[in-house]
């Protein structure tokens, strides 16, 4: 009897364990929670930006057609440009020349295996990079005239960059003349993490320790 028991329990408890299921976080600027574009000058609440060195940060918006000039336009339609202010009839942004213009997004990978996780995405920026930070290290250096043509950021599946938790993507770019100015991002955080059991599987382990419990007792009785 007690061979049947330990069999049983090592099947329920196999059952049991959680089952590894690819994940994944898009990282897009200009989109809504379902991964729509917005509109010009609709504010995204997935991305902040500071003008004053990281020290105050606010919701980007999306940028308005007169702050789209020189290509900045030939972007894929799976993100939008976003940037820190500005007027639907003015290519003016509050950037100042050639300061830097910090972007910031967060994303969670609690319960990821850090193991599997990667990231690959093509940006632009309106005009210059400056860096590309995950948690504050560096995974891209400075490219200077990025808004006219896609550039490709890689991050290597389970990097030290990647963290438990919450994690931060900083995007920091300049302008040359305070005009036409954003950042454009279009990115996939993949990887894996384990599923919680299902509530009938718990249950399913209770009955059959239960029923050992009780087949034990009948026999001593």
């Amino acid at each position: 009897m007690l061979n049947v028991y330990r069999k049983t329990v090592l099947i329920i408890a196999l059952a049991l364990i959680a089952p590894i299921a690819s994940a994944s976080i898009m990282l897009r600027t200009g989109v809504d929670a379902a991964q729509v574009v917005q509109s010009a000058g609709t504010t995204d609440s997935f991305w902040d930006i500071s003008t004053d060195g990281g020290n105050t940060y606010n919701d980007a918006i999306v940028n308005y057609d007169a702050q789209i000039c020189c290509n900045m336009g030939t972007v894929a339609n799976t993100a939008a440009w976003i940037t820190d202010s500005g007027r639907a009839g003015s290519a003016s942004t509050g950037w100042g020349v050639r300061n830097p213009v910090y972007a910031t997004r967060t994303f969670d990978l609690t319960d990821y295996d850090l193991s599997t996780v990667g990231l690959e995405a093509t940006w632009r920026v309106a005009d210059n990079l400056s860096q590309i930070l995950l948690n504050g290290n560096v995974v891209h250096g400075s490219v200077t005239s990025t808004w006219f043509t896609d550039r490709n950021l890689s991050v290597a599946t389970g990097s030290a960059d990647f963290l438990a938790g919450l994690n931060t993507l900083t995007i920091i770019g300049t302008s040359l003349n305070s005009r036409w100015d954003g950042f454009w991002f279009d990115g996939l955080v993949d990887g894996q993490k384990a599923s919680v059991p299902e509530p009938t599987s718990l249950a399913l382990f209770g009955l059959g320790l239960s029923g050992f419990g009780f087949s034990r007792m009948k026999k001593k009785s």
